[in-house]
């Protein structure tokens, strides 16, 4: 008896309540939420077109020489790099191997261009240290024989220079 008593006052309840909702004037807020969501589906909708940029990025595609370079100290290495797409069209890894100071090296990047920040787009991870560096800079196109890419790196950076392999 007692939880049909408790079942019939939640029915009663809960009737009370749609009934109250139907008749409520609409949230003032709606209309503007409204007009946001068309902002963002706008903003959205730019960020995850393919565009030129992206385009560009294939022109890095395949087997490349690298001059592996620890600026303070002048010392140069050699190495290979091979980009190929992580995500067809959007994103691409390059994976380069050599040496450095007489020992193994290697390093693991991914580079793309983000259409929303409208800037190239890097991360890499290395095997001499424990850090990721996250870099941003000039959009990649195809008149441009490199791009420029600002980041924070935690200790001494390497530089690189790619040269073509022939097949």
């Amino acid at each position: 008896m007692r939880n049909a008593s408790l079942l019939s006052s939640m029915v009663v309840l809960a009737l009370s309540t749609a009934v109250r909702a139907a008749g409520a004037p609409a949230d003032p807020v709606t209309t503007s939420d409204a007009a946001a969501n068309k902002a963002i589906e706008a903003r959205v909708s730019i960020a995850t077109q393919l565009g030129p940029q992206h385009a560009a990025l294939a022109k890095y595609l395949g087997r490349w020489d690298v001059d592996i370079v620890l600026p303070r100290m002048a010392a140069h290495s050699k190495g290979t790099a091979e980009y190929f797409w992580v995500i067809e069209g959007r994103w691409l890894g390059c994976r380069i191997k050599g040496t450095m100071l007489g020992q193994p090296f290697e390093e693991f990047t991914i580079l793309g261009y983000d259409s929303y920040s409208q800037s190239a787009v890097e991360v890499s991870v290395e095997s001499t240290d424990n850090s990721m560096v996250m870099s941003r800079g000039s959009s990649t196109d195809s008149t441009q024989s490199s791009s420029v890419l600002f980041g924070e790196a935690p200790i001494q950076k390497v530089a690189f220079t790619f040269t073509k392999a022939k097949p």
